[in-house]
């Protein structure tokens, strides 16, 4: 997890607990967790999304190659 994904974290748990009002710093830990869990889990989608084309975009290479043969 990068400093500039933390930080967004960071400021997105701040702005969400702050429109629900006064709350306790615990609370603002606990959000602030939970959007780096959503963004890790959103980093890991796109990975496993791009792994997914690989076969497809190999195929078409392998297609091209041959065609040159």
């Amino acid at each position: 997890m990068s400093d500039v994904e933390k930080l967004v974290a960071a400021i997105l748990a701040a702005a969400k607990v702050s429109a629900m009002g006064e709350r306790p710093a615990g609370e603002y830990v606990a959000e602030y967790k939970s959007f780096l869990q959503i963004l890790e889990k959103q980093k890991l989608e796109e990975i496993a999304a791009l792994a997914d084309d690989w076969p497809d975009l190999n195929a078409e290479l392998n297609v091209e190659f041959n065609k040159k043969l």
